[in-house]
């Protein structure tokens, strides 16, 4: 994972023309890191040869978006002018191929993004993330899971010969409540930022499956031209998702 997130955050400099001895911090969304410690952040710190602060933030697919609202605090309160944000997952080290329903899913890939302080912007001007949407269900957290080799169920030769180290999907009510929560999401963002779908140019949503996008869209006034999608080309690669259409 590290080798693919450097290359993003190198390439990513190189367009900003931005040295990595200007970053304060360092944030990379991953679920598949190199190691429990350390932290991916940190080997790509090293890679980067730079002093910034880094450190790992896991959200599964949410990991990138999650990963940018963190950064805009830090941006926003001052104690930070220049942030790195990346998402990168090697899902194919976490995918079973012997699981025919998700191997073929997801892919591996990395994006990353440069957050930094608009000395000229004010908050009345549009400037930042206007509005955001959090959540987290708990309770179905056992439909996407990698059960095996962490501290619940430490590695074994029973946890491999399960194939508990693998990803393990219930992909039905995955689909349902996705289905159900991307419009509803999409709405009280609006709402929040007092806006229309009428004012927004493109949508991204966290590439999973062409036909949660499509199921999901079927009743809303979203026009599909302004819906961008890749996953026919790289698939899920979770926390780079959002990134990638970036």
């Amino acid at each position: 994972t590290s080798d693919l997130a450097f290359l993003a955050a190198r390439d990513c400099l190189q367009k900003a023309d931005v040295s990595a001895n200007e970053l304060d911090m360092i944030i990379l969304a991953t679920m598949t890191p190199d190691h429990f410690t350390p932290s991916t952040g940190a080997i790509v710190q090293s890679l980067l040869e730079c002093d910034a602060v880094a450190f790992d933030l896991n959200a599964a697919c949410s990991g990138f978006v999650y990963s940018l609202l963190v950064a805009a605090q830090f941006i926003k309160t001052g104690s930070s002018d220049k942030i790195l944000v990346i998402g990168a997952d090697a899902m194919s080290r976490v995918s079973d191929p012997q699981d025919v329903k998700t191997y073929p899913l997801f892919g591996d890939a990395a994006g990353a993004v440069l957050v930094t302080r608009d000395p000229n912007a004010t908050e009345t001007e549009g400037a930042g993330i206007l509005a955001n949407k959090m959540g987290t269900v708990g309770e179905l957290g056992h439909l996407i899971a990698v059960p095996g080799s962490c501290s619940r169920m430490p590695a074994s030769e029973k946890v491999l010969q399960e194939r508990q180290q693998f990803l393990k999907m219930n992909g039905r009510p995955v689909f349902k409540w996705a289905v159900r929560m991307l419009p509803a999401a999409v709405s009280e963002v609006l709402e929040m930022a007092s806006m229309n779908i009428d004012d927004i140019d493109v949508l991204l949503f966290h590439q999973a499956n062409e036909r949660i996008i499509e199921a999901a869209l079927a009743d809303t006034d979203i026009p599909r031209d302004k819906v961008f999608m890749n996953l026919q080309y790289y698939g899920n690669t979770s926390a780079a998702s959002i990134p990638l259409l970036l």
